[in-house]
């Protein structure tokens, strides 16, 4: 009896410790904090940047080449183009001129200062220019050699190549209808090769301005280390010629 008494009491013990461990309140897990969102006074979180390259921070401006078109009177704007770069401190790493574009190209180049430039243009004077024939309304051609005092004052006899700003202008015989790029000799004689065309200028023994020559300038411009080529038009509409004179003469 007894011992039936201890195995009941034992069994008992037993069960009531597995129901209360069975029973027992589980510890309730801790939850896992998420990131809280950016506020007004909690700045977001911002990631390390990559360092910027160096080359980036130095990068250096592109180097201008400058194309002065044609336009007979008209490029005398060209002066008012020059002065804007000189007053935006733009340097120009080379220039090229066409027609009456050449002439103040080859000024510019020579000490590379608009005010020489803009001092000089003055100095033309009405004589130095072709003018309409007599009676009549169309322009009388002249001989270059009517700019020889102008040009002899203005640029003299110093070679191209000697130019402060690497310049060159195109000349075209019409003989054998080739272009020639100007970029050594006497400035004066490259002025007189240059400059003419008509219906302003008769040829001069046979060569004439090339005014079309914007690509082979652009070129030569690039061989100077040009990066960035301006093309300065100062015709209208962007037309070399839009007028009667593209019918009128052969040249155009």
């Amino acid at each position: 009896m007894a011992t039936v008494t201890k195995n009941f009491l034992f069994t008992a013990v037993v069960f009531s410790l597995l129901t209360a461990c069975q029973t027992a309140k589980k510890p309730t897990p801790r939850p896992i904090p998420l990131p809280s969102e950016p506020t007004a006074t909690s700045p977001a979180p911002t990631s390390p940047q990559a360092p910027m390259p160096e080359d980036f921070l130095y990068r250096k401006a592109p180097k201008v080449g400058l194309i002065l078109g044609p336009g007979g009177m008209r490029a005398f704007a060209h002066v008012g183009v020059l002065k804007e770069f000189a007053r935006a401190k733009i340097p120009i790493e080379a220039i090229a001129g066409l027609e009456w574009g050449a002439l103040f190209a080859g000024i510019y180049s020579q000490q590379g200062q608009v005010n020489d430039v803009e001092w000089k243009a003055l100095q033309i004077k009405e004589t130095d220019v072709p003018g309409k024939a007599w009676l009549s309304a169309r322009i009388k051609p002249e001989p270059i050699s009517i700019l020889n005092n102008y040009l002899t004052t203005s640029v003299g006899t110093n070679g191209l190549e000697k130019s402060k700003v690497p310049f060159s202008c195109p000349t075209a015989n019409l003989k054998d209808n080739k272009v020639t790029w100007l970029s050594r000799g006497s400035m004066r004689d490259a002025m007189s090769k240059c400059i003419p065309y008509l219906p302003y200028f008769a040829d001069n023994n046979g060569f004439v301005a090339s005014p079309f020559a914007v690509e082979e300038a652009a070129a030569y411009l690039r061989s100077k280390g040009a990066q960035l080529i301006i093309f300065v038009n100062v015709l209208s509409e962007g037309a070399l010629f839009p007028n009667r004179l593209v019918s009128e003469y052969y040249a155009e």
